[in-house]
């Protein structure tokens, strides 16, 4: 399986390669409890200079908010590193979004931070009119690698794998040798299985 072993020692260099040019880091929302019991989950890309990480660009490219249907895609999210602030802009009647998580410790590129879980502090206003207002009762944001797995399962086939998954998000991308460009393989729902063909083929998963 020619193509199996090349790939992932080409999509280990690749990603070497990448991070001396810029370092981004992953944190994702870790059980982060509002006091009904529901949970805020999230995925945020921060890419920044070597040495300054505070004046980095970051990004939810992935967020789930109970009893709202707005997303990554139409609220605005202010991330620090020691708080995280969620709102929508143009908040309607029995449609807004208005969320302080405060950090106990400020986040680094390697360490994750407990959320404060004072009611003064980390507090939420969901659907507008006090429809559902309260406070958090736990959680932490965590670094999270993106990680990509290459296994050989049945004959003639190789399945790739990611985690997170991050749904309609993640792209996997394919090329035949390193100074190709990079096209959009035919699927990116994980696991996706493609032909172990005899020639060297890289894989890489990337977010837009």
């Amino acid at each position: 399986m020619k193509m199996s072993i090349h790939g992932i020692t080409g999509l280990t260099c690749l990603l070497g390669a990448l991070a001396s040019v810029a370092e981004t880091a992953y944190y994702s929302l870790d059980q982060v409890r509002l006091d009904d019991g529901t949970t805020i989950d999230g995925f945020v890309m921060w890419t920044y200079s070597p040495g300054d990480f505070e004046n980095g660009v970051n990004r939810f490219v992935y967020l789930d908010i109970p009893h709202s249907e707005h997303n990554q895609d139409d609220l605005i999210a202010a991330i620090e590193p020691a708080q995280i602030e969620i709102t929508f802009d143009g908040n309607l009647h029995d449609d807004g979004v208005d969320i302080k998580i405060v950090l106990l410790e400020p986040l680094t590129p390697l360490t994750s931070s407990l959320i404060d879980t004072n009611m003064t502090a980390s507090k939420y206003s969901i659907g507008g009119n006090g429809f559902n207002d309260g406070f958090f009762l736990g959680g932490r944001v965590v670094p999270t690698n993106l990680t990509v797995n290459i296994t050989t399962n049945l004959p003639g086939l190789v399945s790739i794998d990611w985690t997170p998954e991050l749904p309609d998000i993640a792209v996997l991308q394919e090329t035949p040798n390193l100074f190709s460009n990079w096209t959009d393989a035919a699927e990116s729902i994980t696991p996706v299985t493609v032909p172990a063909a005899e020639n060297t083929m890289f894989y890489r998963v990337v977010v837009p």
